[in-house]
């Protein structure tokens, strides 16, 4: 049986899978520099450890990123309607805002899905 402290190094080392449809045009955030605004919506999950989807499917999902965080395609590139897989670290932190926001440091990555 785990103790308290052991769920939670458990929870912080899952990866969560998801796959979700790109929403708005993908642009660098105006008030973080670097940092990219996908917002995304239809999302399923692949593996979802966490029990996340209920909380992500509602409104729908803005991934803050980085440029490296996107596997194989430039952030630019993507289009509404494109289908990405992402990946979640632990339970991410997300804003309360509707959608909710989640940081990039809690994502591992993110890719094109290839139809």
């Amino acid at each position: 049986m785990l103790n308290k402290n052991e769920n939670t190094i458990k929870s912080q080392d899952s990866l969560s899978e998801f796959q979700g449809i790109i929403a708005e045009k993908v642009l660098p955030n105006e008030d973080v520099s670097n940092t990219y605004r996908v917002f995304l919506n239809n999302i399923e999950a692949i593996s979802d450890d966490e029990n996340l989807l209920p909380i992500l499917n509602n409104f729908g999902l803005v991934l803050n990123l980085i440029k490296e965080q996107f596997q194989g395609i430039r952030p630019n590139k993507l289009k509404i309607g494109d289908k990405v897989i992402f990946s979640l670290k632990g339970i991410p932190p997300m804003t309360m805002s509707i959608p909710p926001q989640v940081a990039g440091v809690a994502v591992d990555y993110i890719k094109l899905v290839e139809e």
